[in-house]
């Protein structure tokens, strides 16, 4: 298992154009990933997800979801984690599993432990891809931007 993380992970030399196709096919994997989970949700829980109230013209949310949120977790929950696996090799995929885990305990608690936890191990694979966390925050900012004004319509 730590072979198949650390060969997903190694980082390459990306174009540009590898850059914007590594953002977006990160955001379609998520984008599939949490719509068979809202689907499975709500065939399961007729509800609907908890906590995910109607905010479609909330500016507040929007700035502190797709402006703030994204700089700061990207720089503790990916940043931080990739420095300490850079300094201690042997750290790197226990930093990656413990911080997605992590960044999913955050969004909502444990039960969205997997579903943001597969998000913030995609969030780390595109900061590995690309080798910038500036991408990484930008792919955050798309992602939730997505998540608050378009998942809202499904």
């Amino acid at each position: 298992m730590e072979k198949l993380i650390l060969y997903l992970f190694k980082p390459e030399e990306a174009t540009f154009v590898q850059k914007v196709k590594n953002l977006f096919a990160m955001i379609l994997l998520n984008l599939i990933w949490v719509v068979f989970i809202i689907q499975m949700y709500q065939y399961l829980i007729p509800r609907g997800l908890p906590g995910m109230p109607d905010r479609r013209n909330d500016f507040q949310v929007f700035f502190w979801a797709c402006l703030i949120a994204p700089f700061w977790e990207e720089l503790v929950f990916r940043y931080l984690p990739r420095k300490i696996g850079d300094v201690a090799p042997k750290l790197m995929v226990p930093m990656i599993i413990v911080s997605s885990i992590l960044f999913g305990l955050i969004h909502s608690g444990v039960p969205s432990i997997l579903i943001q936890g597969v998000i913030g191990f995609s969030f780390f694979w595109l900061y590995m891809k690309n080798g910038s966390i500036v991408w990484t925050m930008l792919a955050h900012a798309l992602w939730n931007l997505i998540v608050i004004f378009g998942l809202s319509y499904l």
